[in-house]
């Protein structure tokens, strides 16, 4: 069977709304509602699969190099739309300032990952 990721909108949202760069990445293991993340990542080739791919991602997409130019891309697409919008909730500014705590957060998350995923040391 194929284990579909859901529920992902704020995976990147900011830290004021209580995503933490922080965030354990096996912390689904520890959530009871949650039985059957914890029962996928007890079986130890699982784990070890699931840690490799989210060290990947850390490794080059959270890497301001690559998502920085996707951002930017895409804010070209909105920027004028964003200015324009006269019942928007938050100010152009704070747009931009929205803009740099991504980079901020990505960078923060990039750094806890890669710790948290790195392969233990050989005695």
């Amino acid at each position: 069977f194929h284990v579909l990721p859901y529920d992902v909108n704020a995976t990147l949202a900011a830290t004021s709304r209580g995503a933490s760069p922080e965030l354990d990445p096996l912390h689904a293991t520890y959530d009871p509602s949650k039985p059957l993340a914890a029962r996928l990542l007890a079986v130890p080739a699982l784990r070890r699969r699931y840690l490799g791919n989210v060290r990947d991602i850390a490794t080059r997409w959270l890497d301001w190099n690559t998502l920085g130019p996707i951002v930017h891309k895409h804010i070209a697409l909105v920027e004028d739309d964003v200015r324009a919008d006269t019942r928007k909730l938050y100010s152009h500014e704070a747009f931009g300032y929205s803009l740099d705590g991504l980079r901020d957060y990505a960078s923060r998350r990039r750094t806890f990952l890669l710790a948290a995923t790195a392969e233990p040391s050989l005695p």
